[in-house]
């Protein structure tokens, strides 16, 4: 018996250090998700969520260094939303948290293609709908769009201000679905107004639909919620696929033009840092005062 000894103490070791980490474990995941308290109603207007792949840290820095950078207001919250990324990265992503936090993890999802393209976003939403605090308008955007963050409060979020409580309203690229017949805002941005929220994690709960795409699956659910809203579009001109050799400002796919807020589908790095620089310098020009 009492050569058994060490090797009982050797399996105790292992069970308390197993235990341990369980708790850090679960403590971290919380951690992870939560959102900071709003004192009040007008401290934080408007949440930007970047729907990310939990590997794409690479993308997710230079979306801090670009665009989230150019525009810091007070009412403005970002956050990064990734599903569970695995064990092995967790270590990376607690990290990643550590340094900035702005991740909030949906640890009930896996980190796949078909959960990022069907309900991750509203599985968010429902996960807004539930966390104690509210926004008078959030925004879902993709990691390979770009966004004029001040061209879009200035033109968009702030007229809607003007009316004490926005109702609601969806702000996007208007897409059509013909069978039933509702619009929906197209994937790459979209900003909804808190009530929507609260509408789409209401019915998503009672009936969901797992295996529609994530635009068009908005746009059911508000049509089998029968739930009417004001639908204020995003034209071609400012929220389009981003193609360098097109010129027509109107079309599908184009380069910059001036009135772009919302290029898409930068996919690679180098890309999206060009475009990024592009609206760097037109913002630098607009900042300039001629004598």
């Amino acid at each position: 018996m009492r050569s058994l000894a060490p090797l009982h103490r050797r399996f105790l070791l292992i069970f308390i250090f197993c235990l341990i980490g369980v708790v850090l474990y679960s403590s971290s995941n919380k951690s992870l998700l939560r959102l900071p308290h709003v004192s009040s109603e007008r401290d934080h207007i408007w949440l930007i969520a970047t729907i990310s792949a939990a590997r794409s840290q690479r993308r997710r820095n230079i979306i801090r260094a670009t665009w989230q950078a150019s525009y810091q207001h007070p009412a403005i919250m970002t956050r990064f939303v990734i599903s569970h990324p695995g064990n092995h990265w967790m270590p990376l992503i607690q990290h990643e948290n550590a340094t900035h936090g702005d991740i909030i993890m949906l640890p009930h999802l896996n980190e796949t293609a078909q959960v990022a393209n069907t309900v991750k976003s509203i599985e968010f939403f429902k996960f807004l709908a539930s966390c104690g605090n509210s926004w008078e308008f959030v925004s879902k955007i993709d990691d390979d769009s770009y966004l004029d963050t001040r061209e879009f409060f200035e033109e968009f979020i702030k007229p809607l201000l003007e009316n004490p409580q926005p109702k609601r309203t969806m702000i996007g690229r208007r897409l059509y679905h013909h069978n039933p017949d509702y619009e929906y805002a197209g994937g790459q941005f979209y900003t909804m107004s808190w009530d929507l929220i609260s509408v789409f994690a209401q019915v998503y709960e009672s009936d969901p639909i797992l295996n529609e795409h994530e635009d068009v699956l908005n746009g059911a659910l508000l049509h089998k919620a029968g739930a009417s809203f004001n639908f204020v579009s995003l034209d071609n001109s400012k929220a389009f696929d981003y193609d360098n050799e097109q010129d027509d400002e109107y079309a599908w796919a184009h380069r910059i033009g001036e009135g772009a807020i919302n290029p898409h589908k930068m996919k690679d790095d180098d890309t999206y840092l060009m475009v990024a620089e592009i609206f760097r310098h037109r913002e630098h020009k607009s900042s300039v005062t001629y004598y």
